[in-house]
C-alpha cells in the first residue's frame, strides 16, 4: 500500500517530538495518528518518516526537528492506494 500526505507538516499544527521511540498508526477523534522516525529531511522540505520496515515520504516546513528524531503526525486525512507488483 502506497500512502499519501497532501496537508503541508508544520510544526505545532500538525507534527510534533516526541520522547518514545515508537511506530504506529492510531485514529483518535477525527485524526489520524502516524508516529515514527525521521530518516531524513532534504533543503527542499522532502522528509522522510521510517515506519518499521516502511517510509512515509512528506513534505514539511523549516523547522527545528532533526534526523533521527521520533515524532507525531496528526492528519485530517491520509490517502491509500494499492501497488501491484
Amino acid at each position: 500500500v502506497e500512502l499519501e500526505i497532501e496537508e503541508k507538516i508544520e510544526i505545532g499544527i500538525n507534527i510534533e517530538k516526541i520522547k518514545k521511540m515508537i511506530t504506529m498508526i492510531s485514529y483518535e477523534n477525527g485524526v489520524v495518528k502516524i508516529y515514527g522516525k525521521i530518516e531524513s529531511i532534504d533543503e527542499d522540505g522532502y522528509t522522510v518518516l521510517r515506519f518499521n520496515d516502511s517510509i512515509i515520504p512528506f513534505i514539511m516546513k523549516k523547522t527545528d526537528i532533526q534526523t533521527g528524531e521520533y515524532v507525531c503526525l496528526s492528519l485530517k486525512k491520509i490517502e491509500l492506494y494499492e501497488i501491484k507488483i
